[in-house]
Parts: C-alpha cells; structure tokens; sequence
C-alpha cells in the first residue's frame, strides 16, 4: 500500500504538470493578457484593502437617530392604522393583521399553495395607499439603516472613524465575487441607495408623500483629511460596449455623435420614448423577460412584447448579437470579452421538472466583463501613471481617487484619460468619462 500510495503522488504530479505545460501552450495572448492584468492590479486592490476610507460619524449618529425615530413613527402609525399592535418586522403577523383590518385585496400563493407573506405580496395584497406608503417607507428605511448605517457606525467606532472595505477582485474558491469581473466589496458598495428613484416612483403612484428625506448614505464616506475626492463616472458604458460588439445603427450614431445620450439615440432609432429604450436596453444585458420589462415600465405585458419587438426591429443587430452569442453557448464554445476572458455557458439544470438552459446569461457576461476589463485596465493605468493621487474606490463603472486640492485638475485629466482610452485601440465606439470632485461621495454626480 505504501508504495502504491507513492506511485499515484508522483503520477498526480507529472500529469498536473502535464496539463499545465499543455493548456500554458494552447493560452492565447489574450488569455494571459488578462492574467496578467489581474495580478499586476492585485497589489493596488490590496492597498484600497488596508487603507480603507474616512467616516463622517458625526453627521451618520445624527442620521441614524433620525432614522430610528422616523421608523417608531411609522411603526406607531401602522399600528394605528390596523388596529393593533403589529409586530411589523413579522410579515406573518402582519399579513394576519392587513386581513382582520378588511385591508387586503389577497395574497398570492407560494408553490405549495400556501399564502405568500413575501415582501412583494404582502405589498401586492394591500389597498390603504397611505399604509402601502408607510410599509415602503419603513422596508426601504430598514434595509438601509441594518445594511449600512448601523454596522457602518459600529466600524468606525471601532477603527477611530474608518471603514474597511474588502474587495472581490475576482469570483473565488468560496463563491464571493462577481462572476463577470466586476469587483465587488463587503460591505456591498454597489448596492448603497442614491437617489431612492424606485421608491419615490412607488410612491408618487400612490400620492404618498415622504415625511423626511431619506438617508443619503454615500455623504458619510469622506477623503482624508486635507484631500478631495475626484469621481468619474464611464457614461452608457455597457451600452457603449453593446454598440461595440453589434455594430449597425446604435455604433454609427455614436461615432457621429460621441457624447449624445446613449437611450436617447435609441430611443430615436425605435421611435419610443427615452425612459422604453432605456429599460429595453438593459433588458437585453441582464436577459430580462418581457414580465420583468412590463414591471418595470408599469404597462401591461402585451404592450411590453410590443415595445421589444419595436426596439429590436429597429436595431436588429442587437437580436442578431444575441442569437450568435447564444449559438456559441449551445455549442459548448467560449465566448471572449474585450480583454481576453473566456466565459463558457452554466450547465443545464432540471427545475421543477423542467430542464433550463442558459446561454442567455452570456450576452450578460460578454458586456459586463468586457465592462471588467475596460475599468479594470483604467484603475491599472492610473495607479501606474498617478504622481499625487491615491485610488479609493470603485463602483460599477464609476472610479473614486483621493488627492490634494491643488492636485485635482492634474488628476481629474490623468483619470479621465486613463478611462477613455483603456482598450480605445480595439474598440469601434468612442467612450467618455464624466469627471466631478466633492468634499464627499455624495456629491461626486
């Protein structure tokens, strides 16, 4: 035994090297390009680990505070509202407290067909507008203050008024991180609310009116102390990147028209309006369904079939895009992003007894990590040219450095160029960064 267990040790070792002296041959130059790119960006994502970024604390307690006050409000007034006293982070109490209140319209069914207390039946179900406002209010100010406001605090309380990031640069052994290349961070950075545009949305539907702002999270990270924060924000990048790879009517006006607005463009090819072509344009990169598109444009799903069949027809070297990236799926090939990544499609599954397939997932992969690669050659070319700025953060497709004031205008132009022309000598489209500088995160619009 002893010696059968030595002779499959040395066996595994001369096939591994093997296979690896057989699959470094058959490596592209892409291929490696983008090894390379990542490893030579490591130690910059390292830095961004350990020196992570300045917390207002002050201005947060006080927000938080406020929060915590809107929230017994709220709680008090849906209480009033129904009754009687509701345990309303239960969503079981509250659904039996919506329908002994004769408040709902019913609830959906879950698979076993038993009433469905999810989040978006439970608002689905109710007819008050002004307590559906207050359960909207309340959800939204609850994720935000347990996801970021609470434990963001209790850092900085920690670490003498810094929060410490950790960055995904890529998917790894344990399942964390983007699979399309884009970094992602703990705390989740790419999730933090703006705007709260789809709230307000919801709830101007209803005629609710906000009874306090909400929290404007990003104002709470600040640059070191004597630094501003310099932003810029790729503008349409992955729709750039989709008139790159379909080519037709979308790339020609943009090479006519580099700084036109992207949707807007669309729109006019399809004729419909900015806000469709905007959500239809997204639909094709995330491989939305017409359920999902006719949710988001509050229209019924034959007028969104309608509407993509317009936006398509108009634009069919979108389709065609779509089809051939599927076709390479099916045939068990890989796709290649702009930077030399190779993406195969998932393996079947049987659910519910029914076998899916999803190729359609890779029209996503082939944008967003060529979105990867683009931002992530930038943030490698500015970390190497850089004489007085410090890379702080990155979100989607926006990158955030840290410099002395006098140095802004010197490194607002090396990141904008940095941006601008990562990959500029393979790609068809023209692509452009919108710079801002603030005193916080919040302002860098």
């Amino acid at each position: 035994p002893g010696d059968l267990v030595g002779q499959y040790a040395i066996g595994d070792v001369v096939r591994t090297r093997q296979l690896y002296d057989f699959y470094m041959a058959r490596m592209t130059p892409r291929i490696l390009a983008a090894y390379h790119r990542e490893m030579d960006l490591m130690p910059h994502i390292l830095r961004m680990d350990q020196r992570g970024v300045r917390i207002d604390a002050d201005t947060l307690t006080n927000d938080l505070n406020a929060a915590y006050a809107e929230m017994e409000w709220l709680d008090e007034d849906i209480n009033r509202i129904l009754g009687r006293e509701v345990d309303v982070d239960s969503n079981e109490d509250l659904a039996n407290a919506i329908e002994a209140a004769g408040l709902s319209k019913g609830f959906g069914t879950t698979t076993t067909g038993k009433r469905s207390v999810a989040k978006d039946s439970l608002l689905e179900a109710v007819t008050d507008p002004t307590l559906l406002g207050h359960l909207l209010v309340r959800n939204s100010l609850a994720t935000c203050i347990r996801t970021f406001m609470q434990p963001w605090l209790a850092q900085a309380r920690k670490t003498g008024g810094r929060l410490y990031i950790k960055w995904n640069q890529v998917r790894n052994y344990s399942e964390t991180g983007a699979r399309t290349g884009r970094l992602s961070s703990s705390p989740n950075l790419q999730n933090i609310p703006t705007e709260w545009e789809k709230l307000k949305s919801q709830l101007a539907s209803i005629n609710y009116t906000l009874h306090m702002p909400m929290p404007q999270v990003r104002r709470y990270i600040l640059p070191d102390e004597g630094n501003v924060f310099v932003g810029a924000d790729y503008a349409a990048q992955e729709m750039r990147l989709l008139a790159h790879f379909a080519g037709g009517h979308l790339l020609e006006q943009l090479v006519a028209n580099p700084k036109e607005d992207v949707h807007m463009i669309a729109a006019g090819i399809a004729g419909i309006t900015r806000k469709v072509a905007k959500t239809l344009g997204f639909a094709v990169l995330y491989g939305a369904g017409v359920g999902r598109i006719a949710e988001s444009l509050y229209v019924p799903v034959a007028d969104a079939m309608q509407y993509k069949a317009e936006y398509l027809a108009a634009m069919p070297e979108i389709k065609q895009l779509t089809q051939d990236v599927q076709y390479v799926g099916r045939r068990n090939e890989a796709i290649n992003t702009l930077g030399g990544r190779q993406y195969y499609a998932e393996c079947g599954k049987v659910l519910n007894g029914i076998h899916k397939t999803f190729e359609y997932k890779l029209v996503n992969y082939l944008i967003q990590g060529s979105a990867a690669d683009q931002t992530k050659a930038a943030m490698l070319a500015y970390c190497r040219r850089t004489e007085y700025g410090r890379l702080v953060l990155t979100v989607h497709d926006q990158l955030v450095i840290q410099c002395r004031p006098e140095h802004a205008d010197t490194e607002a132009a090396l990141l904008e160029d940095c941006m601008v022309n990562a990959f500029a000598d393979v790609l068809d489209c023209p692509f452009i960064a919108d710079l801002a500088r603030g005193n916080n995160f919040a302002e860098l619009k």
